[in-house]
This record gives structure tokens, sequence and C-alpha cells, in this order.
């Protein structure tokens, strides 16, 4: 969530992320450095909260007040869009498993299928 960022525009964001269907993305929020010109915007305009701490930033943790979203519902969404993207991959590996299992039934399906096909085995 940067400063002017609506929830809309968050969840669009979140939204596109999931839907690209990657194997693993990582959704932080936005945590304004000391010495970059968004720190010195949120603290010109007073947007930094009460518990910004440069010394400890969290990117699980909304540290810019925002007009349309609170701090506690971009750490939800950001929370609930991560645990779902890992459900699906345990859920890909899963299917992935049950894959390779039935694949390799035999150790003659091993053979044909396993490192018999890398260059250089005989």
């Amino acid at each position: 969530g940067f400063p002017d960022e609506t929830r809309e525009q968050v969840l669009k964001t979140a939204n596109m992320a999931r839907d690209l269907d990657l194997d693993d993305f990582s959704l932080s929020l936005v945590s304004p450095l000391p010495g970059t010109p968004l720190y010195d915007e949120c603290n010109d305009r007073e947007l930094l909260t009460e518990t910004y701490d440069a010394d400890d930033v969290r990117y699980a943790l909304s540290h810019i007040r925002h007009r349309d979203i609170s701090g506690d519902e971009l750490a939800d969404i950001r929370s609930d869009y991560w645990r779902e993207n890992k459900e699906k991959w345990i859920e890909r590996q899963h299917q992935r498993g049950k894959e390779v299992h039935r694949t390799y039934e035999s150790i003659e399906d091993y053979s044909e299928t396993g490192f018999a096909n890398k260059p250089g085995a005989n």
C-alpha cells in the first residue's frame, strides 16, 4: 500500500499476482526507508505510523497510514493471498507426487524413463 493507493488497487495487484499461477510469489507491504523519496514523502505528510521503527522494518506490516484501508487489513490481505498460494502449491506438489508414482510403477519403467534418458548414460 503506497501512500495514496486504495483498497481496490491493492486487491487488483494481489489478484494479478495470484492469477499468474506461479509456484511461488511474495507480497510485501511498502516500507519507507530513511533516505528514500518515499520516506521523505511519508514523513512530510505525517503518514508514518506511531510504531514505525527504521531499525525494525517488517515487510508484513504496514508502516504507512492510508485513507482507504487499515494496516491490519493490508496485513490480512497479504497473509490470505500468501496462504492461498501455498495451499495451491502443496496441492500441485501432491499431484506431481502421484504422477511420479504412476510413472515408476516398476524398476523397468524407472530404467526406461529415469537415468537411461540422461545424456551420456548407457
